[in-house]
């Protein structure tokens, strides 16, 4: 999930280097003196006799002061039945402000006005605990750090941040801020190179908090266990998560070529789908088995732990398995792996599509390499859901020919649709190709065959 900065307060204003095992972080990020941050603030007090406080209080508990280090009623010195109730600054300066805010219940304010013995003004302390992260940030941070950072990922435990190259300085005190303001963090990481090799990791440092990045997730009822720096994972994709499975239907075959730790393939398990899922990070594959177990999926899912062409070409050749859908997500290089498709159907398990027309008589055949065996089998081909990234001013034009390329030969047009799923950076989106394998892909003779012909 994506976490703002707004949390903590109501007062607003890969491969893995650990720095010096985290303490030299902690150790630098909590020496900044938090009680520079204290000052005061003067509030509206309402002072009404002790017997009716409950009352007013639930009356009036919408606009009344909430900070965590001053109480929101205080005792009267030499009056022992009285109380004064203080309000938000931020809602209620004056009686005024307090008359305005009940002048539609003209019952309720007759109610209070009765019980409203005076007005007073009160000085209360306000301090770090009551601000924002970004007001924190702004008062420790140079107003010639332009963007200080407005949000950021949280995975289990560990929230995950992208700082750009001036923040880099004050990263330990960004990390420490977030801690201070976020409970249920107790690790904070700093992204600090970009997705570079074939197992999706990116290098990370540990900028504040513990040194543990085991973490736990938990998605639309499914529950997932890793390590975060040793595998690829994408809290923001948990609604795409939940949309692509939502289109698969109890009993249908799903094959997961690029599958991580399973946030496609424990999900569709779950909705009754017989699953096969592969990765080629180890560690990934080592996780998925762990989270098959804590999700009581094991029988439900065929994991293995290999390229992805090899994998989708062995279990529609060897295996022979009659899929309903294949998911790539892979978005830098899913598309070139389409070239897996190509000829990989058996002709006796999958029907035939549409099929091209014979070529008519002083028409030249078409070549071997590019005709297509006829499907013969009861079982639709099918559906592809592939992952990709574009900037190009017309995406779906971009990414079809980028796809047919791959594959070597068309697609349906009519049928072929391109989805965008998030913006990913400026000028970078990622994008879902979803079609049906065409006949002509499906059924492609192979160079193998080809050679075996007389």
């Amino acid at each position: 999930c994506e976490q703002w900065w707004s949390s903590g307060g109501s007062v607003g204003c890969g491969s893995m280097r650990r720095v010096a095992g985290s303490a030299a972080a902690n150790s630098a990020a909590a020496a900044f003196d938090r009680s520079q941050f204290d000052h005061a603030v003067k509030v509206l007090g309402v002072a009404v006799k002790a017997r009716d406080l409950g009352e007013v209080i639930r009356d009036l508990k919408a606009w009344t002061l909430r900070f965590r280090t001053a109480k929101n009623v205080v005792a009267v010195e030499g009056k022992p039945d009285e109380r004064v109730l203080l309000f938000d600054p931020e809602q209620v300066r004056t009686e005024g402000d307090l008359r305005e805010k009940l002048k539609d219940q003209p019952q309720l304010l007759e109610r209070v006005t009765s019980a409203l013995l005076r007005t007073e003004e009160h000085q209360v302390t306000v301090g770090y605990r009551e601000l924002t992260a970004e007001a924190v940030l702004r008062r420790l941070i140079p107003e010639s750090v332009c963007e200080i950072p407005s949000s950021f990922e949280m995975i289990g435990h560990v929230a995950h941040l992208n700082l750009r190259d001036d923040c880099l300085p004050y990263k330990h005190i960004i990390g420490q801020v977030i801690l201070d303001k976020n409970s249920a963090i107790r690790t904070v990481v700093n992204k600090t190179g970009t997705i570079s090799n074939e197992f999706r990791t990116f290098p990370m440092e540990i900028i504040a908090g513990e040194d543990d990045l085991e973490v736990e997730v938990r998605e639309y009822g499914a529950l997932f266990r890793f390590n975060f720096a040793k595998v690829y994972w994408n809290s923001r994709l948990q609604d795409e998560h939940k949309r692509l499975v939502d289109r698969f239907k109890a009993g249908q075959v799903v094959v997961d070529a690029f599958c991580g730790v399973g946030p496609f393939a424990i999900p569709a398990a779950q909705r009754g789908c017989v699953v096969h899922a592969s990765d080629l990070n180890p560690e990934s594959y080592a996780a998925l088995i762990r989270n098959l177990s804590l999700n009581k999926l094991s029988d439900k899912v065929c994991a293995s732990n290999e390229d992805a062409r090899k994998f989708i070409r062995n279990t529609l050749l060897e295996e022979r398995v009659t899929a309903d859908h294949f998911i790539m997500n892979l978005p830098a290089t899913a598309l070139e792996f389409l070239d897996a498709f190509r000829g990989a159907f058996p002709p006796d398990l999958f029907r035939s599509t549409l099929q091209s027309p014979p070529a008519e008589d002083g028409e030249a055949a078409e070549p071997a390499n590019k005709r297509a065996r006829h499907g013969s089998g009861q079982h639709p081909l099918p559906w592809v859901h592939c992952y990709c990234f574009s900037n190009a001013e017309n995406a779906r034009a971009d990414i079809i020919k980028r796809a047919e390329s791959a594959l070597g030969g068309s697609l349906d047009d009519a049928t072929a649709e391109v989805r965008l799923v998030r913006n990913v950076a400026p000028n970078k989106n990622m994008y879902c190709l979803h079609f049906t394998v065409p006949s002509s892909i499906a059924f492609a003779i192979s160079s193998a065959a080809q050679a075996e012909e007389p």
